[in-house]
């Protein structure tokens, strides 16, 4: 997953269960990577620093960046 120019790409990512996805930020601002149902937080990440998180349960995880709310991305877990 990457952020590049305040967006997550792809906006929506489909994955099976037990997917590690990595969230690697291209932009020269610190972003985070926070689920809106409160279940994860990752730190402030700089450039190119990256965050990992494994998907274990099937359903849509919608996500923002806590720093910039505005950016947003799902993923689904499906099997």
């Amino acid at each position: 997953m990457s952020i590049d120019n305040f967006v997550f790409k792809p906006q929506v990512l489909m994955i099976k269960p037990g997917t590690t996805v990595t969230f690697v930020n291209h932009d020269d601002i610190p972003h985070s990577i926070v689920d809106k149902a409160s279940k994860f937080r990752s730190k402030v990440l700089d450039t190119d620093e990256s965050y990992k998180l494994t998907f274990d349960s099937v359903g849509d995880i919608t996500y923002f960046c806590g720093l910039h709310p505005h950016m947003t991305g799902q993923i689904v877990v499906a099997q």
